[in-house]
């Protein structure tokens, strides 16, 4: 029995730090377990939630439009269209000077030549 009391004493120090890791690792595995039961807990309720919030928009959706709706359909107002001018001429251009109008150019001082 001296042996073994000789080994304990030799190795107490190492036996103590093999007993606290193990304690360690039993309550990160402990506390690891809930905190994963209380991550699919959230999940589940987290798809339950949506699942509803789907389930009920497509009910709101199918109640709202029983009939199909035109997507592209004509404004509503009339839209005037703009009154020719006499100084574009069929090319779709115009010649400021034909219609005694002064061009942009020669009202922001820049010369040009005709």
């Amino acid at each position: 029995m001296s042996e073994f009391n000789d080994w304990l004493q030799n190795n107490a120090v190492d036996l103590a730090r093999l007993a606290v890791q193990c304690a360690i690792l039993a309550m990160v595995v402990r506390y690891g377990r809930k905190l994963l039961a209380t991550l699919r807990a959230s999940q589940e309720q987290v798809g339950a939630l949506l699942k509803l919030s789907v389930s009920d928009a497509m009910a709101e959706r199918l109640e709202a439009s029983p009939e199909p709706t035109k997507r592209f359909e004509p404004p509503a107002a009339p839209v005037r269209e703009p009154e020719p001018r006499d100084w574009i001429t069929s090319s779709g251009f115009h010649s400021a000077r034909s219609a005694g109008r002064k061009p942009v150019a020669d009202a922001m001082g820049i010369r040009t030549r005709y």
